[in-house]
């Protein structure tokens, strides 16, 4: 007998069958309360298939859990969540509005936190994934892992970066790998930052086991679906993030200050780039895409990339009536104001506006169209520090998250313009600061429905 059992133990071990049983083992095991999800390939191009049906994404990108029931509401049915540490209290939560969630694995970005060159941090991260994707496969609102979200952006695609890159792609590559060991019902998605055809090669290269390459993107749609159609690529994808213009794309002051357009500006570059992403999805081209970002972010400015104005609570702006008449095909029952434009002393941004210290300037202000019920306008006066101005983008990304408020800060008493009151220019007067420099006047007009319209101006109070 002790012979038999020590030439089954052999043949066993030459099979790679284990007698010890590990609780921890890693096995593709399926839970039936998970959401089955796969890229299927078809005639024409590409399908997310969710439990056994097709699945457009309608989706927002999203950093607060009590956005979610607003997302619900407008006609979205999936949200992108970054925070893996609250992962539960996300999944859970859109579980409760029908909605699914792509969620980031901890995985962070080169030179961010991390050397892809150190072979015991890359380990050290790759534990962390492990027990991420151990501890959340299940969950039924889970619809794809993200395995890097602009893992490479610190590190310029040239030759000279060759090794390092390729570092960080096979390490993205080997937690594509772990994904489908581990979940077999959920992709493995790598997001990529715009458009760089060296990057696109390379990726294709050294992570043949991602399921799906997407992009956060603040140029047009169209003309980046054009780009990738260009350079060859024929495999799925989706928007990670789009929505309107990136800051850094704005027209400059001569003082270098950027000058953001009203959100009624935005809303209609939104609208346009809602109709490209329909007629690429159509056309399965593209799977889809998250508007960017469904809530407030104070990233340059608090209204550069917020869908929200801020607030005691936050505001739906005109983009959220976009996105509500892009997914329900319906617009709201009370839309958001809209601004046409926004002046100082009758002189726009373009015009670089230079005020004298302690002067009273004339702020112009006007509606589109013919308003409803009553409108009022709350504005601030903030001071734009200089180290903004100057310093590269990651500089100025990281500075402007830390920094939430401003030394300056008036508000005016409502200015009320009633129904009955046609379109027009409302006028009121903004005491110059008497220290020179750089300042930005941010405009809030809100409606009865409590939705805001928003927009700023720059100017320069000059020396004595």
């Amino acid at each position: 007998m002790k012979f038999l059992l020590l030439g089954l133990a052999l043949v066993l071990a030459v099979l790679g069958i284990s007698l010890v049983w590990n609780p921890f083992a890693a096995t593709p095991h399926r839970d039936t309360s998970a959401a089955r999800v796969h890229i299927q390939k078809e005639q024409e191009g590409y399908r997310i298939i969710r439990n056994g049906n097709p699945y457009d994404i309608k989706g927002a990108a999203v950093t607060d859990t009590s956005m979610l029931r607003r997302v619900k509401e407008n006609g979205g049915n999936s949200v992108r969540v970054y925070d893996v540490q609250n992962a539960q209290a996300w999944l859970d939560a859109a579980a409760h509005y029908g909605l699914s969630v792509i969620l980031a694995l901890p995985i962070k970005q080169q030179g961010n936190g991390i050397d892809y060159g150190n072979d015991a941090a890359v380990q050290a991260q790759r534990a962390l994934v492990r027990n991420t994707i151990l501890r959340y496969r299940h969950h039924p609102a889970l619809l794809m892992w993200v395995v890097g979200n602009e893992p490479t952006i610190f590190v310029e695609p040239e030759y000279s970066n060759f090794f390092l890159l390729r570092k960080v792609l096979k390490a993205v590559d080997e937690i594509a790998v772990l994904v489908h060991q581990l979940d077999q019902d959920h992709p493995a998605v790598l997001v990529h930052a715009g458009f760089f055809p060296k990057l696109l090669k390379l990726t294709g290269i050294f992570c043949p086991n991602i399921d799906l390459i997407c992009f956060n993107s603040f140029s047009a749609v169209a003309g980046f679906i054009k780009k990738l159609e260009s350079a060859g690529w024929d495999k799925p994808f989706f928007f990670a993030e789009f929505g309107s213009r990136g800051y850094w794309s704005w027209k400059e002051t001569d003082w270098l200050s950027r000058l953001e357009p009203t959100s009624f500006e935005k809303a209609r570059y939104l609208q346009s780039q809602f109709q490209s992403l329909a007629q690429a999805t159509r056309n399965k081209k593209c799977l889809g895409g998250y508007v960017f970002l469904w809530g407030i972010k104070n990233e340059y400015t608090p209204t550069a990339f917020s869908l929200f104005a801020p607030g005691r609570e936050p505001a739906a702006t005109e983009l959220v009536d976009v996105c509500r008449k892009a997914w329900l095909g319906a617009g709201s029952e009370c839309a958001a104001p809209s601004i046409a434009y926004l002046n100082l002393d009758g002189k726009k941004d373009e015009e670089n506006v230079y005020l004298l210290p302690g002067a009273t300037a004339r702020v112009g202000l006007a509606w589109v169209g013919r308003p409803s019920g009553t409108l009022r306008v709350r504005w601030e006066l903030h001071e734009e520090r200089g180290e903004y101005l100057l310093s590269s983008y990651k500089d100025q990304k990281q500075e402007l998250i830390r920094s939430d408020s401003f030394a300056i800060m008036h508000e005016s008493s409502p200015i009320v313009a009633t129904s009955n009151q046609s379109s027009g220019e409302q006028l009121f007067d903004l005491q110059v600061p008497t220290k020179p420099g750089p300042y930005r006047l941010y405009v809030y007009v809100a409606n009865d429905c409590q939705k805001v319209a928003t927009a700023n101006a720059c100017f320069f109070v000059q020396p004595d």
